[in-house]
């Protein structure tokens, strides 16, 4: 199993500071969901460049909370949206939303709570 998300690491990046960690949990789950949803609808749409704009920009939001393995998804499904596979996008968006689910699932225990 991949780790898709690396406490540590992000905890080294805002200082050791929970609050902020918290913070940081809490609009992930208030933001993220909605851009994903947008991304799949993009997808499903056809739309190569909205597709590679929304994964771009999920990709650099992933990797900044140090969600690499999901980042990566995101920046496969840029790619492939920037070369018109519109069939591997759709297929990388299946691995992504199922990393993303395991993700949400990882997380909901360390929103806005003390560890």
């Amino acid at each position: 199993m991949t780790l898709l998300f690396d406490r540590s690491s992000l905890m080294d990046r805002i200082g050791q500071d929970e609050e902020v960690f918290h913070e940081l949990i809490d609009a992930f789950f208030e933001l993220q969901p909605g851009r994903v949803a947008e991304l799949r609808d993009a997808i499903a749409s056809g739309d190569s460049a909205r597709t590679a704009k929304l994964a771009h920009l999920l990709c650099g939001g992933f990797r900044s909370l140090s969600m690499d393995p999901v980042g990566q998804l995101a920046s496969a499904i840029e790619q492939a949206a920037r070369h018109g596979d519109r069939a591997g996008c759709g297929d990388l968006m299946v691995a992504f939303d199922n990393a993303f689910s395991d993700l949400l699932t990882d997380l909901a225990p360390m929103r806005g709570a003390n560890p």
